[in-house]
C-alpha cells in the first residue's frame, strides 16, 4: 500500500495526465487524486472502468485489460476533455466551465492517504499544464512502448 503525495499543489484548469500503468488486483481505487474528486483518476473494481473526474464530475472513461498500458486524460476549462489508451483518442466530453479547486495531491491513492491504494503498477507519470493533442500522445506511446514490451 504506497502512494506518494505532491508537497505543492499541481492543479491546473487545463492539462493532461499521462503514465503506464498496470492492474494487477480488482478493487475499487485511486491512480490519482486531488482535492477528493476535484481532479482524479478512479478505477472501479471490474471491469477495470478508468474514470476521469474533473470538478467533481466524471468526464471520461476507458477499461483497462490489466497489461501494461498507456493510460491518458486531457482536461481544459470549459472545453472538451478526452480519454487516450496506448496512443488512440476515446469519446471526448465537455469539462465544466468551472476550474477543479486546490488541495491534496497524491498517486496512488484517495487524497487522504489511507485508503483506496491502487492495485498494481503506475510508471511514468507525468502531469503537463497544456492539454497534449492526439499525435503528441501518439507520439509519447511509440516511443515509449518498447519499455513496456507492448
Amino acid at each position: 500500500d504506497d502512494s506518494v503525495s505532491l508537497s505543492q499543489n499541481v492543479i491546473s484548469a487545463n492539462g493532461t495526465l499521462l503514465f503506464w500503468v498496470k492492474r494487477t488486483t480488482a478493487s475499487a481505487d485511486y491512480i490519482y487524486s486531488q482535492n477528493v474528486d476535484e481532479l482524479s483518476i478512479y478505477v472501479g473494481a471490474s471491469p477495470y472502468v478508468t474514470t476521469l473526474y474533473y470538478d467533481g464530475s466524471a468526464v471520461d472513461t476507458l477499461t483497462l485489460t490489466g497489461n501494461w498500458e498507456l493510460v491518458g486524460f486531457t482536461f481544459a476549462q470549459g472545453a472538451t476533455g478526452y480519454s487516450y489508451l496506448n496512443g488512440v483518442q476515446g469519446s471526448g466530453v465537455a469539462c465544466s466551465a468551472t476550474a477543479p479547486t486546490a488541495g491534496t495531491t497524491r498517486i496512488g491513492s484517495n487524497t487522504g492517504g489511507s485508503a483506496n491504494f491502487f492495485g498494481g503498477y503506475i510508471a511514468l507519470f507525468r502531469q503537463f499544464n497544456v492539454a497534449l493533442t492526439a499525435t503528441q500522445i501518439l507520439n509519447i506511446f511509440q516511443q515509449e512502448r518498447h519499455l513496456f514490451g507492448v
